[in-house]
């Protein structure tokens, strides 16, 4: 269960930084005509029923776990993509007319849950997909990972009332590309390498992790949610929520578990 969506001590994160990152399969701007101008936006009509867990559901895991975001393929396919760490899409002609593919894009479980920190490959949440052509995707990911995967005791209830998994998780964000309209996806590697933003605390070979601070207090750490990806030139930005903490003033011995945080944004 995503921590995210379900623990109310993570909703005070309102402060935003950007991440920038190379914008792939777009032109640069170069000779492109100016972009049509918004007057302005409103709500109309009523709230419609896009996606119902009861019925919808291909897993427990099927569900909208951050914000919807949608795209066209190249012949026109409206996709709504339904983000999880197992990660399906709702197809059809426009967004009125929806249903859900059978069909997973992209399984962390299977593809991914690497337990070694420095692979940044466990559990991904997709942001939003952008294309020029409607055949190569590309999208920011939300990737999680926990320390206390390298004790073995994710299942255990902290002091604080928090799992130890939400009390030791770091997050990155990593690119990942699809070349068949969004069907699939995998990592976006560049010479061997996919992560685009990598802040947080590193926990392997710690005192932290060795005296296992994350079974008394929280101390998350690095960038969340990225936004889609919107580009302007040759670049593409997403903006995220940074938190980054001093472990080094944590001090079991006097009862200091929680590294505070010193930089938010």
């Amino acid at each position: 269960m995503h921590p995210l969506r379900h623990h109310p001590l993570l909703l005070p994160w309102s402060l935003a930084s950007v991440v920038l990152a190379a914008c792939g399969g777009g032109d640069g701007g170069s000779g492109a005509s100016a972009p049509p101008v918004i007057a302005g936006m409103a709500v109309s009509g009523t709230p419609v029923l896009v996606f119902d867990h009861t019925r919808d559901k291909q897993e427990p895991f099927n569900i909208p776990d951050a914000p919807a975001s949608a795209w066209k393929e190249a012949d026109g396919t409206v996709n709504l993509l339904i983000t999880h760490f197992e990660a399906y899409r709702m197809r059809g002609p426009d967004l009125g007319h929806l249903s859900i593919d059978p069909h997973k894009i992209y399984s962390s479980t299977l593809s991914a849950s690497q337990i070694p920190e420095n692979q940044y490959d466990y559990h991904h949440w997709f942001s939003g997909p952008r294309s020029s052509d409607g055949v190569h995707f590309y999208t920011l990911a939300h990737s999680e990972w926990y320390a206390c995967l390298l004790n073995g005791d994710c299942a255990k209830l902290a002091a604080n009332g928090m799992s130890a998994q939400l009390n030791s998780w770091t997050n990155t964000l990593n690119a990942f590309v699809s070349a068949d309209g969004g069907a699939s996806w995998q990592l976006n590697s560049v010479g061997g390498k996919h992560v685009v933003a990598q802040t947080a605390y590193t926990w392997t070979g710690s005192p932290a992790l060795a005296q296992k601070v994350y079974l008394q207090a929280l101390n998350h750490s690095g960038i969340f949610l990225p936004s889609r990806l919107v580009q302007e030139g040759g670049y593409c930005y997403s903006v995220g929520m940074y938190i980054h903490r001093d472990f080094s003033k944590l001090d079991p011995a006097h009862g200091v578990y929680e590294a505070p945080q010193d930089r938010v944004g």
